[in-house]
């Protein structure tokens, strides 16, 4: 879900800006995962640890900044206690850009039972640890926001969404949607072909929920209520998430089930 590098780690240190990027980009990364400060043995063992970086040209790096990777990874060796470690380690490095995500949406139609339903997940990871919220996640550099959205779906609840279908209900990009960064969501309302949902990634746990109970709790009924100032252990959803789902209840009512925007099972 959340892109390599994109938030604290220990043992890190800004990398010397290479002639393959734009002056206008610098990035984070593990000390054990910079092969340029790596001498010949090093690098073998490197590249047995991390294989997908066997094409890493280690010419490409400005200046004498090799010189200098090698001697501060020498000093970290030495001093890793003198690293301070940020008061909230969710606060992120990358404070110059905002990250692209998605927020996906998939009703199902249980026609034994007479009701629609929505797949959630709650989330396995921090934040908002153990809370339910519509599945998505970070954008891949190249990627297709729609693409994105799909393979987030897959990976977080095993359901294939289907990009003919896919309806963008709406964008959201308030700097407070998430305590991580700065994130501008797409979401998607996508079919799905039927399948066992299931939680995965970074979700603990994936399952249907009857769309006019969740229509019914509190942060989302309530229209007056900014869903986002309520205490975590009183909130039924993540992020800016209940807001989405008002917006999409309105939509859902209007043009939702004309549209079909569901699957049957």
């Amino acid at each position: 879900m959340d892109s390599d590098g994109s938030f604290y780690e220990d043992k890190v240190v800004r990398s010397a800006i290479d002639k393959r990027i734009s002056p206008s980009w610098a990035y984070w990364y593990p000390v054990e995962q910079l092969p340029e400060w790596l001498n010949d043995n090093e690098r073998i063992d490197f590249l047995e640890k991390f294989p997908e970086n066997k094409n890493f040209n280690l010419v490409e790096v400005a200046f004498d900044h090799r010189k200098i990777f090698s001697e501060a990874r020498n000093w970290i060796k030495k001093n890793k206690n003198l690293i301070p470690k940020p008061e909230n380690p969710l606060i992120p490095l990358n404070r110059g850009n905002s990250a692209l995500t998605t927020d996906i949406i998939v009703v199902r139609y249980k026609k034994d039972e007479k009701k629609f339903q929505i797949a959630l997940i709650v989330r396995g990871a921090k934040p908002f640890l153990g809370i339910k919220a519509l599945p998505g996640g970070f954008v891949n550099y190249q990627e297709q926001p729609v693409s994105g959205a799909i393979r987030e779906l897959q990976e977080e609840t095993h359901l294939n969404g289907l990009e003919k279908d896919a309806y963008l209900l709406e964008y959201r990009g308030s700097p407070d949607r998430d305590p991580r960064q700065h994130t501008i969501t797409c979401v998607y309302i996508l079919k799905s072909t039927a399948g066992k949902i299931l939680g995965g990634d970074d979700a603990a746990d994936a399952a249907w929920f009857d769309l006019d109970e969740v229509f019914k709790w509190p942060d989302i009924a309530v229209e007056d209520l900014d869903p986002t100032k309520i205490s975590l252990d009183q909130r039924h959803l993540s992020f800016d998430h209940a807001i989405i789902l008002r917006n999409f209840k309105n939509w859902w009512k209007k043009e939702g089930k004309k549209k079909r925007m569901y699957i049957e099972v």
